[in-house]
């Protein structure tokens, strides 16, 4: 395994509207480490730990390796804790626990639990109105992390 790339799609709300973001993982040979970019507020910044916890709970720690996220774009602030989820379905991908054609055009959110419990957030309709205007998006509820 040289350098692994999964990205999904998930949103924030700017002011009245929603926007979507795009959560990037690469994952490649060096020495460990994890590193997310992309103007993050603090709980942003904190989701690196609740997924590793919540990945580990369910059996699929994070690899010993050199792993990137970036919230794109780069010049919009992420705040909150909806980027949990959406950073997790990405590893998963992958690591090819997931189909990856599966997570074309879905917009994912959710923050996570150390368990690996999926919490939802609020103020989505913003994001979900601005999915809308893109037909091909459709979304992932609630409910528990889609392992095989």
């Amino acid at each position: 395994m040289s350098t692994i790339y999964q990205e999904v799609i998930t949103g924030i709300v700017s002011g009245v509207s929603g926007r979507l973001i795009h959560v990037e993982v690469e994952i490649r040979n060096g020495l460990p480490y994890f590193t997310m970019v992309g103007y993050l507020s603090k709980e942003s910044m904190e989701a690196k730990e609740r997924v590793a916890s919540a990945l580990r709970s369910i059996g699929h720690p994070l690899p010993s390796m050199k792993i990137t996220v970036n919230l794109s774009p780069a010049n919009i602030r992420k705040n909150g804790t909806a980027f949990d989820f959406p950073i997790a379905v990405a590893f998963l991908g992958c690591l090819n626990l997931i189909d990856a054609s599966k997570l074309e055009d879905i917009c994912i959110m959710g923050e996570l639990g150390l368990n690996g419990k999926i919490r939802g957030v609020g103020n989505c309709l913003p994001i979900v109105l601005e999915a809308r205007k893109k037909e091909s998006i459709s979304f992932l509820r609630q409910g528990k992390m889609p392992i095989p």
